[in-house]
């Protein structure tokens, strides 16, 4: 049996032997209306839930007179359609009365690198800002304004040209996120125009068993977010909810939180996958690009895939990985480590660093099950991400099958996940929701 799973801009084909028991494990498919994603995202903004953009336009041009406005997109490690936003999000603005001159589209990049020149032309249609101001936060670079503290502890610093506008909007993308829950809303201010220690404080937060998929309310991770986030809350939001294709399923905008809540559920009905038991052999996707951009953001498809894996099990992980490693910091921790058990001890005895805590997820999804990796990284430094290393799909797929039936497994059940960032896998014990 042939399948395919999403790497970088295209796709790889991998030969499964007959003797496999196949499921291919995909999100729920919703009926198409036939409209286009601008067309969803313009109803969205039509039929807002909570304030109306145009509303919320006039109190702030009758309390400001002439008003800045910010609005935030994603960076180059997300897939978020910022061009489909943007365009009718500015149209309206300007029609309500903002001048173009007055607004800032601003990169919410976090600790992610800035994107280069070539990427923001992909990220948002230059002749959209024209007479904009585009910019990128950066969190080790930007002026931030101090806002507070949370009952967490964690100190409050956003993006100064956030805090001072007159008239604030974030855009983003909902999906199921491994340690927040659920990614957008808040996340797209607090995180991704924070400076290092407002992320490095939240993230802290990541060893709590709460802090995970599908959990908002009780996850300390989050909650920590959305109290940052009022201190310096948006005027509005909008984010969308995207298909296995990376289009737009179902756009959500007006007030924070009720839009973004309603934007949630949408979510986790269209991300739920059950599976009757656990597979001996996983070979899972993150989505391709921009998902499978570095090892850092690769390795959020593992978590995803946890549960599926039965014990003594084995993965294989496709993430093409242009970008190579990512951050530094997870670099260097990788590369000091002598096990997989000692990043973690490290890390439970140094504390909470950022790019440390990367190498500790990674270490905590591979001491879990065999792993190998099937990407544009060279084998040597693959191998010392502690993964057991294949340049090609079918070779892997033959030293795993090897692996199993040398331990007695010779008719295999094999999880196929072509979109492993996109899935919520629960095991429900009856027929799995398998295609």
């Amino acid at each position: 049996m042939n399948v395919t799973l999403p790497y970088g801009h295209g796709e790889l084909a991998v030969e499964l032997p007959p003797e496999c028991r196949v499921k291919v494990f995909t999100r729920p498919a919703f009926e198409g209306d036939g409209r286009t994603e601008g067309e969803r995202i313009r109803s969205a903004l039509d039929h807002p839930i909570g304030r109306d953009l145009g509303r919320v336009v006039e109190n702030c041009l009758a309390r400001c007179g002439e008003p800045s406005a910010v609005i935030v997109i994603g960076d180059s490690t997300r897939g978020t359609p910022n061009s489909a936003i943007l365009s009718p999000l500015l149209e309206r603005m300007q029609a309500s009365g903002v001048k173009r001159q007055n607004i800032t589209v601003l990169i919410g990049c976090g600790k992610h690198r800035e994107p280069f020149a070539e990427e923001i032309n992909r990220l948002v249609d230059p002749s959209l800002v024209r007479g904009i101001r585009l910019a990128s936060h950066r969190a080790g670079k930007n002026e931030t304004v101090y806002l507070g503290t949370t009952s967490r502890g964690t100190p409050v610093r956003l993006n100064k040209v956030y805090v001072e506008a007159d008239l604030r909007i974030v855009t983003g993308m909902i999906e199921p996120h491994q340690l927040c829950g659920y990614s957008g809303g808040a996340k797209g201010a607090f995180i991704g125009l924070g400076d290092e220690e407002t992320i490095a404080c939240n993230h802290s937060l990541l060893t709590s068993p709460m802090a995970r998929a599908d959990i908002l309310e009780g996850n300390p991770m989050r909650e920590d977010m959305e109290e940052g986030f009022g201190l310096a809350k948006a005027d509005f939001i909008v984010n969308v909810v995207l298909d296995a294709k990376d289009q737009v399923l179902r756009a959500f905008a007006g007030t924070y939180p009720e839009a973004y809540l309603a934007g949630v559920r949408f979510a986790r009905d269209t991300s739920r996958v059950g599976f009757e038991a656990p597979c001996n052999l996983v070979l899972v996707s993150c989505g391709g690009d921009p998902k499978d951009i570095n090892l850092y953001q690769a390795q959020k498809a593992l978590s995803h895939v946890e549960s599926l894996v039965a014990p003594s099990g084995i993965v294989i992980l496709f993430a093409r990985c242009p970008d190579g490693p990512g951050d530094d910091g997870f670099v260097r921790w990788m590369k000091e480590a002598r096990s997989l058990g000692s990043i973690i001890e490290r890390f439970g005895r140094e504390g909470f660093q950022l790019g440390a805590h990367k190498a500790f997820l990674l270490a905590r999804n591979l001491v879990k099950a065999r792993t190998f990796l099937v990407s544009e990284l060279d084998e040597e430094a693959a191998g010392r991400f502690f993964f057991m290393v294949s340049s090609d799909p079918d070779d892997a797929v033959k030293k795993a099958l090897r692996l199993l039936a040398a331990e007695g497994v010779t008719k295999p059940v094999v999880g196929v996940v072509p979109q492993g960032t996109g899935i919520l896998l629960f095991e429900h014990g009856g027929a799995a929701d398998a295609a």
